[in-house]
């Protein structure tokens, strides 16, 4: 697809290599120098979505996509909003992550991410308006 891939994870359990590992879970975001050009996706399990998505808060990325229940994402956005996040920030997070394809296996869930990065890729330098609304323009 042709990204570089950056994988923050302490025990990584991958078969295709990414271009970095970080392993120090610890790290300063701030240090990836994360900018509109960057596509990023949030698979902490809950165990540090809170931090993360707030550090993410003072970037810029193209995409942030966090993979989490409704309830979770309730949660997790309730204590951000508490702690500072911006409503803008947060409306700007996919979550949760993905297209709804009814993905159950790992590979669809994949799929999913994939296919919805690509659509956020494909679509960032054009609008988002609808078919409808780009019709009647033309009219």
């Amino acid at each position: 697809m042709g990204f570089s891939v950056v994988l923050v994870n302490h025990a990584p359990n991958i078969t295709n290599d990414p271009d970095e590992i970080i392993s120090d879970l610890n790290f300063d975001i701030d240090t990836l120098n994360v900018n509109e050009d960057d596509f990023i996706v949030i698979l902490t399990k809950g165990e540090r979505d809170i931090e993360t998505l707030e550090s993410l808060s003072n970037h810029r990325a193209a995409y942030i996509g966090l993979m989490a229940s409704r309830k979770r994402i309730a949660r997790d956005f309730a204590e951000l909003k508490k702690i500072g996040v911006s409503d803008e920030f947060l409306d700007a997070v996919s979550a949760p992550i993905g297209i709804n394809i009814n993905a159950v296996t790992p590979f669809e869930i994949a799929l999913s991410i994939a296919s919805e990065i690509v659509m956020k890729r494909r679509n960032r330098e054009r609008s988002f308006k609808s078919t409808a609304a780009k019709v009647a323009e033309k009219e």
